[in-house]
């Protein structure tokens, strides 16, 4: 598993717009509604090389790394502590991406959340989407692309791919609800057997799964029979990932 690197070796710093606040000599206040020109940004890939690399690039081109991860509790901690503009999130992450956006989302609503994605499909797209990411790319964007990119998202315009606006688009048009898409034959999840699904994707075992929600073994498994049943997954590997495209 990856690990944070903490402060990277680009040697990041904050500067936040400030004036001197009149009323209370020797204090400062910050600007309201100044947008940065140096958007400050949490990195968070898998792969350490890779993370460098995207560190070094963005640094050169006006961005202030505030903190990197390998890993979804890194990158939740590191974006909590940071608080920054950006979020680069891989996909891949150990612990599972798409978790971390949506602790992300949820923890500091004020980033602006761009997804990287090493194999780009139209489903997973959607699903950052509905965890709270703004912008979902493929990992292999260049350089001068990615900087672009998120400089637009940090303006407020969506960074998505044009080949999988009709699939955006025909998600939002479409009559039936998101959890249908992960029961095809349109069957509701109870609300226990969705407490179980969401410990299922993060990999947890079955008696883990039960120390949690205070269930038997054999009751967890009958939760994920019927969880297997509905959605159609042949296996528990595939139920994870069918859980992973489409969350709660």
């Amino acid at each position: 598993m990856g690990a944070p690197l903490g402060r990277p070796e680009c040697s990041p710093h904050f500067v936040v717009p400030r004036s001197r606040d009149e009323s209370r000599p020797g204090t400062i206040r910050l600007l309201p509604n100044v947008k940065s020109t140096s958007p400050t940004v949490v990195i968070a890939i898998a792969d350490a090389e890779a993370r460098d690399g995207v560190c070094r690039s963005l640094a050169g081109h006006g961005f202030v790394i505030e903190g990197s991860a390998g890993d979804v509790p890194a990158a939740v901690a590191a974006a909590e502590e940071a608080r920054p503009d950006l979020c680069l999130v891989d996909v891949d992450l150990p612990g599972r991406g798409l978790t971390a956006v949506s602790l992300i989302a949820t923890r500091v609503p004020s980033a602006t959340i761009v997804v990287l994605a090493s194999s780009p499909r139209p489903a997973e797209m959607i699903a950052a989407l509905e965890r709270g990411a703004s912008g979902y790319l493929a990992a292999t964007i260049g350089e001068a692309e990615l900087v672009k990119t998120l400089h637009a998202a940090y303006a407020g315009e969506p960074a998505l791919p044009r080949a999988f606006v009709p699939d955006l688009i025909d998600h939002v048009r479409g009559s039936s609800p998101r959890r249908a898409a992960l029961t095809p034959a349109g069957e509701a999840l109870t609300e226990r057997e969705w407490e179980v699904a969401e410990l299922v994707a993060i990999g947890l075992s079955t008696g883990e799964i039960g120390g949690r929600l205070g269930l038997s073994p054999v009751t967890v498994r009958r939760h994920i029979s019927s969880l297997r049943k509905k959605s159609g997954a042949a296996s528990r590997a595939a139920l994870v990932e069918a859980l992973r495209l489409f969350p709660r």
